[in-house]
């Protein structure tokens, strides 16, 4: 409904109008996103790609099914006899590639695990707002700088988190 009476499709000849067929309402049909890899964190898998998330992971189950390949950061790797011992915590099965990286969600939560990082979350909030609304980007700037550009690896990320801050977070 959004899209109606705009000039999206003027813009991008791949939407299209189209009239309910059960309210006859005028409708504006967008085409699926293609997507080649989906990146999710969650809070274990086993070696094989089942993901068990705590909570509901809903968001992270339709990524993985438009994508065509999964790969999932998970804060533990665990043995598939815990995941057949709780098969009704998988909320994903057989994604492509797990990968342990304890924090990996970070500055968000990841449920069972460790909390967001507030923090950090409005840190880097004044420094997007400020790019935004005022045209400064220094301070934008420097806060890629400091937690993605520098960093080389992982652990150097969490290094510049700082340690007690991390141990802050857990639940």
């Amino acid at each position: 409904r959004g899209g109606i009476g705009t000039d999206y499709v003027k813009l991008n000849p791949r939407l299209k109008e189209f009239d309910d067929p059960i309210t006859g309402e005028r409708l504006l049909a967008i085409p699926a996103i293609n997507i080649d890899i989906a990146l999710i964190h969650a809070g274990a898998a086993d070696p094989y790609g089942n993901v068990q998330h705590v909570g509901t992971g809903f968001g992270d189950r339709a990524h993985h099914r438009a994508a065509d390949k999964t790969i999932v950061t998970v804060d533990k790797v665990i043995p598939n006899e815990e995941v057949r011992a709780n098969p009704y915590r998988t909320s994903i099965a057989s994604v492509d590639a797990v990968v342990r990286a304890p924090y990996g969600s970070h500055p968000f939560a990841s449920p069972g695990h460790y909390l967001e990082d507030a923090a950090h979350i409005r840190e880097y909030v004044a420094a997007a707002t400020t790019r935004l609304k005022d045209g400064n980007r220094a301070p934008f700037d420097e806060y890629l700088r400091k937690y993605v550009l520098e960093p080389s690896n992982h652990a150097e990320y969490l290094s510049r988190i700082g340690f007690e801050r991390i141990l802050s977070l857990y639940e």
